[in-house]
C-alpha cells in the first residue's frame, strides 16, 4: 500500500494540477494560433470571439457550434500546420460535451497521481529496505523526461496558483489554497455530471473564469 503521505499530498495538489489543465490546453493552443497566424487577422479573429481573456476567446472558438465555419476558415489557413489543425479538431471533440471533457479531466489526473505514486514507491524500496528496483535504469529515464517535460511545470503552477491565491484574493494560508481548488474543481466536475447536452456559451466563460 502507498504510503499515506504520498496520499495526502496528491490529494492537495491535484486539485489545482486540474484546474489549471484547463486553462493550460487553451493558453497552449492560443500560443501556437498566434504564432502562426497573421498578426492583423489574429487581432481580427479576437475581436469576433465573446469573453475578455484570450484564452476565453480560444476556448469559445473550440467548443461552440456557433463558430464552427470560423474553426474551418481558421484551419484553412493552417494548412502547413497539421498538428495545429488537429489538435483544434481534437479539443472540439473533447470538450464540446461534458461528459467527454469529465473523462479527459479524469484521464490527466489518473495519469499525474499514478507518477507520483510510483515515484514514491521507487524511493520507499531504495531507502527503507536498500533494494534496487530491476527496473531501475529505464524507471531513472522515465523519470528524467517526465521531470523534464512535466514535473518542473506542475511545480511551477503550483507555486503560481499559491502566490496568486495567497496575495490576490487573500485566502490566507496555503490550506486555505487547497481548499479552494478543491472546492473549484468539485463544483465544475459536479457542472458536468449535470449537464446532458453541450455547452453554452455563458457556461464556457463561466467555465473559464473559475480556472483562470
Amino acid at each position: 500500500k502507498v504510503d499515506s503521505k504520498i496520499s495526502e499530498i496528491s490529494k492537495s495538489v491535484l486539485p489545482i494540477l486540474q484546474k489549471d489543465y484547463i486553462y493550460g490546453v487553451f493558453s497552449n493552443l492560443n500560443r501556437h494560433l498566434k504564432n502562426h497566424l497573421d498578426d492583423v487577422y489574429y487581432k481580427d479573429l479576437k475581436e469576433k470571439l465573446p469573453g475578455k481573456e484570450e484564452e476565453e476567446k480560444i476556448s469559445c472558438l473550440v467548443i461552440l457550434d456557433d463558430y464552427k465555419d470560423l474553426r474551418k476558415e481558421i484551419c484553412d489557413k493552417l494548412t502547413e500546420y497539421p498538428l495545429i489543425r488537429n489538435r483544434i479538431f481534437q479539443l472540439n471533440e473533447i470538450y464540446k460535451n461534458p461528459k467527454t471533457m469529465k473523462k479527459d479531466l479524469e484521464r490527466f489526473i489518473k495519469r499525474v497521481d499514478w507518477h507520483l505514486k510510483r515515484l514514491y514507491r521507487t524511493r520507499n524500496m531504495i531507502i527503507h529496505s536498500g533494494e534496487e528496483p530491476r527496473n531501475l535504469k529505464v524507471l531513472s529515464e522515465h523519470l528524467h523526461n517526465y521531470v523534464d517535460e512535466h514535473l518542473h511545470n506542475y511545480v511551477d503552477e503550483i507555486l503560481k496558483e499559491i502566490i496568486i491565491l495567497l496575495v490576490v484574493r487573500n485566502l490566507g494560508n496555503i490550506t486555505n489554497v487547497f481548499m479552494n481548488s478543491k472546492f473549484i474543481i468539485d463544483n465544475i466536475i459536479k457542472l458536468l455530471e449535470e449537464k446532458n447536452r453541450n455547452f453554452s456559451k455563458d457556461e464556457i466563460l463561466f467555465l473559464m473564469k473559475e480556472v483562470f
